[in-house]
């Protein structure tokens, strides 16, 4: 077993669950990590983002602490940055084989510390289990389907990771307004 997994695997059986594909399609393969590659990934997102840590940003750091708690996925695993240029947005760099994840500056200032535990756990779902995108294509129909199911898949570990239907709810609809 790599790496990967083993540090992963606690996390991956907890999600697992949630992997929603549409109907008749198999599991896709998991996706190939590049070792130690999170560390060097982070190093070049500080220099343009700050990094989320219990100094520089508190409640972003609770909020991806309980995510990783909730998932099962060491804090120390996970790098965190907030940025302006990402907006109201998060995404999550999965290449890696440890998560890094960006959360725009405008999502912090929208949401409370629960529901970007929501937001947080979207993303690193979205490392946990890269097959789920696989099949993504926003060229076709059905390839659209299958983004829409891994997205839902997301937001179901994202309900996982925060513990609170009322939050992932809240989470979901200042995703979708901007509104508060």
């Amino acid at each position: 077993m790599s790496d990967y997994l083993q540090h992963f695997a606690a996390a991956r059986s907890v999600v697992l669950p949630c992997l929603y594909l549409p109907p008749d399609t198999d599991v896709p393969a998991e996706t190939t990590f590049r070792p130690e590659e999170a560390e060097d990934e982070a190093k070049r997102q500080a220099r343009l983002k700050l990094r989320v840590s219990a100094l520089t940003l508190p409640g972003v750091e609770r909020a991806v602490a309980k995510a990783c708690r909730f998932l099962q996925v060491p804090r120390n695993a996970v790098h965190a940055f907030v940025s302006p240029q990402t907006g109201r947005n998060a995404h999550c760099l999965r290449q890696a084989d440890e998560p890094v994840i960006v959360f725009g500056s405008a999502l912090v200032e929208l949401m409370t510390e629960d529901e970007l535990a929501c937001v947080a756990g979207h993303e690193i779902g979205h490392f946990l289990l890269p097959e789920a995108h696989a099949l993504c294509d926003t060229e076709s129909p059905e390839g659209r389907r299958h983004c829409r199911a891994a997205e839902i898949t997301m937001d179901r570990i994202g309900l996982i990771a925060c513990g609170d239907l009322r939050a992932a709810c809240n989470a979901e609809m200042k995703l979708m307004s901007g509104l508060k």
